[in-house]
């Protein structure tokens, strides 16, 4: 993608999803590591097709690619890449999880649908599902209500049947809201030390990748990669490491901070150390970010608590209560309900009996 880069200035603090995780500090101009996010690139006719191409990329902690399909529409500007077909198949070969991505021309709400249905007829024909990440690449200058044609855009990819999407833009223009935030953020902005946009989803903070003139992103919530830094090896219970480890389920969970509102989306499937356990609205909720926490609900932990420290049971005053051995570490118990004692969050797993949340998975300890 071509980028403009407009003057960066400093706004609130940003989402850094799992950052304070891997003991980064969170501050307004949080400095990102490259070793603590997975990295995507996107890629258009002007990069090679080749499986070597591709494959090499996995060895600098590459995990995804976003190929550039379509541009303008079947009526007056079209463009198809001639070489999405082979950068999409030796991308997969090479391991990579493959994103789309359109360049939007579009003036007015019939054009803005045009170019929806030649994107998504184009998607199609490349023999990608409805599940695949498609984009919205708004960033040229000709657009003249790049805001409203664009959510007319989604709206009409999400008629065909693709409701994983993303807005891609530069930083300025959702500064100064030329572009919509109803779906995940993929912010450009080069020579910054943030995306400088609230809760991005991905940054792309290069645009010359290792000299290769190759834009190169930041993948902050698995969307681009479908994994996380901080997943856990698969099948591995038997480290303490783990016992902070949830696992997002169903189709995904919109996160919440710590007064309730909203925060970042988190792809079903993907799995995250949690700092600790806090009650929000009611529910548990697991801390995984700098005042970002996913909903136990959310979890493949809904509606059971598993145990990470041996524990008694409390009473509803918080004294202990039963044997010693009830409690072990990797049992499962069917919640209840959720509530405090003595100000802690706990899960009540009887008529009388209660679990401390800090004694189970996802406690931060």
């Amino acid at each position: 993608m071509i980028k403009k880069r407009g003057t960066y200035f400093k706004i609130s603090t940003w989402l850094l999803v799992g950052l304070s995780l891997l003991g980064a500090v969170f501050s307004t101009t949080a400095q990102v590591q490259a070793s603590d996010f997975l990295k995507f690139a996107d890629v258009s006719s002007y990069q090679s097709s080749d499986e070597y191409f591709f494959q090499n990329l996995t060895t600098g902690n590459v995990a995804g690619v976003v190929v550039k399909l379509t541009q303008g529409s079947t009526d007056g500007d079209n463009y198809i890449n001639p070489k999405a077909q082979a950068q999409i198949k030796n991308a997969k070969a090479a391991g990579l999880k493959v994103s789309l991505y359109h360049y939007a021309k579009y003036n007015g709400t019939q054009d803005a649908i045009d170019e929806a249905n030649f994107f998504a007829d184009a998607a199609k024909s490349a023999g990608l599902g409805a599940d695949t990440v498609m984009v919205a690449d708004v960033e040229d200058p000709s657009l003249s209500n790049p805001y409203g044609d664009t959510v007319t855009f989604q709206q009409q990819l999400k008629n065909r049947g693709y409701n994983n999407q993303v807005i891609y833009s530069m930083a300025s223009w959702f500064w100064y809201n030329k572009v919509p935030r109803n779906y995940p953020a993929w912010v450009a902005n080069y020579g910054t030390d943030a995306p400088g946009v609230d809760n991005a989803a991905a940054w792309q903070y290069t645009s010359n990748y290792n000299g290769l003139s190759l834009d190169m992103s930041y993948d902050f919530t698995g969307l681009f990669t479908n994994k996380s830094v901080s997943q856990a090896p698969a099948g591995d219970t038997s480290s303490s490491s783990n016992n902070n480890v949830i696992t997002v389920g169903g189709t995904g969970a919109n996160g919440v901070k710590g007064n309730g509102s909203s925060a970042q989306h988190f792809n079903a499937g993907t799995a995250w150390k949690s700092n600790g356990i806090k009650l929000i609205n009611g529910k548990i909720a697991y801390l995984v970010g700098a005042d970002v926490y996913i909903y136990q609900d959310d979890t493949t932990q809904a509606n059971v608590c598993t145990v990470a420290n041996p524990c008694k049971a409390v009473d509803g005053n918080g004294n202990q209560i039963g044997s010693d051995g009830k409690f072990t570490a990797g049992s499962q118990w069917q919640i209840a309900s959720v509530t405090e004692v003595n100000g802690q969050a706990a899960y009540q797993v009887s008529g009388t009996e209660y679990i401390l949340a800090s004694n189970t998975i996802g406690n931060g300890n």
